[in-house]
């Protein structure tokens, strides 16, 4: 079902939120079989970080930077959010509820 799952997913970003450019994950290098399983759904490897992650014997494993870009990518989608995330801001009654991009 993880195939499934995850095209679904990559699915739901290509028609439904055009604002995402790029989805990441960072798994230890050990996990080669998770890296394996992204790579073959569109992941590539971006960058590696020395010591990132602790494994279970205590030793650090460098981790992995795995990206997928949306090929359905908008920068004016980008835009209308933000625009979208600014009047939900400015609309917060409460001042302490805010937040800040």
């Amino acid at each position: 079902y993880g195939n499934q799952l995850l095209d679904a997913y990559l699915s739901e970003i290509k028609s439904h939120m055009p604002h995402i450019l790029r989805f990441e994950l960072l798994p230890h290098q050990g996990n080669q079989r998770a890296i394996n399983f992204y790579e073959r759904h569109g992941f590539v490897r971006e960058s590696f970080a020395r010591q990132k992650i602790r494994n279970i014997a205590g030793k650090f494993e460098p981790e992995v930077t795995l990206v997928w870009f949306n090929p359905n990518f908008s920068q004016e989608s980008l835009n209308k959010y933000h625009a979208f995330l600014s009047r939900l801001i400015l609309a917060s009654p409460n001042e302490n509820d805010r937040f800040y991009i």
